[in-house]
């Protein structure tokens, strides 16, 4: 006997607080981490434990090749899941992405795709199948489809779709913020290799002006050094222009990818410059 049925609660109100248990539960995992495939595989370990699904599959398209495939699936194994693709207008799965609209099967066994597709022993039971939709700004992403045994739940089929409806939508959500963080992390990566680039052009040994004995010596060692871990220590008067030096040996060293930080020692207590410049 359930909790809701001991405390006298009707089974209706029982299932209804479980649904937004579920919700509730789904919407936090998904927002709780950027690693979108792991929150997937959570989302869908909990939809198990609410419909006590026999396979659950979230289907995403690829932009670029228009081809469906299967993104995270629960009872299947990683050369099924691999394997399991569809085209957009075919099968179940391809005619729920390309109308937008879920589908039902209330018994797998009468749909011929479906019982090739999936096979596993239930005895006499009753064994259905949902497909619904996974939208984001009425745009179609995926879909995500369970099955599961219609006698062996509490919720009725029209529960089943509106729950397995707002779950996609939640997964909409996180896909779009998802590809948001991906653009803007792949700009991120854009403006900084532009910026690493035009440091360098800047900073080249070419473009410091000097052509005497002297200046030819520090070109030289500028570029043995730059491809040394070795410790440089650059002199002269004020002006001669030794932080461009300073510069021109870091972005033409392998560590260029890294930050150029400088320090105006004279600005220091000399109590303080030891540990600042070498730790306490």
């Amino acid at each position: 006997m359930g909790l809701g049925n001991k405390l006298g609660m009707k089974p209706e109100i029982n299932t209804r607080a479980l649904e937004l248990t579920t919700i509730y539960e789904i919407s936090k995992i998904l927002t709780s981490t950027l690693d979108f495939k792991r929150s997937i595989s959570s989302v869908m370990n909990i939809l198990d434990k609410f419909m006590d699904m026999k396979y659950g599959t979230v289907v995403l398209s690829n932009i670029e090749t228009r081809e469906l495939s299967t993104f995270v699936a629960l009872g299947m194994n990683e050369e099924e899941r691999r394997l399991r693709t569809y085209r957009i207008g075919e099968g179940i799965i391809g005619k729920v992405f390309k109308t937008g609209s879920p589908m039902v099967i209330p018994e797998i066994r009468d749909e011929l795709s479906l019982r090739d597709q999936i096979k596993f022993h239930n005895g006499d039971q009753r064994v259905s199948y949902i497909c619904v939709p996974i939208k984001s700004r009425e745009r179609v992403m995926g879909t995500l489809s369970v099955v599961f045994c219609g006698e062996a739940v509490s919720f009725s089929m029209e529960d089943g779709i509106r729950i397995l409806v707002m779950v996609a939508s939640l997964i909409g959500q996180a896909i779009e913020l998802s590809y948001m963080v991906n653009r803007e992390r792949e700009k991120l990566i854009e403006e900084k290799t532009y910026l690493q680039r035009e440091l360098r052009a800047r900073y080249r040994l070419e473009n410091i002006v000097g052509q005497s004995k002297g200046m030819k010596e520090v070109f030289e060692t500028v570029h043995r050094v730059a491809a040394t871990r070795a410790t440089v220590l650059l002199r002269g008067e004020s002006g001669t222009g030794k932080e461009l030096i300073a510069r021109a040996i870091h972005y033409n060293s392998p560590r260029a990818q890294g930050p150029f930080i400088k320090l105006n020692c004279a600005a220091l207590p000399e109590t303080l410059l030891e540990s600042e410049l070498f730790g306490h």
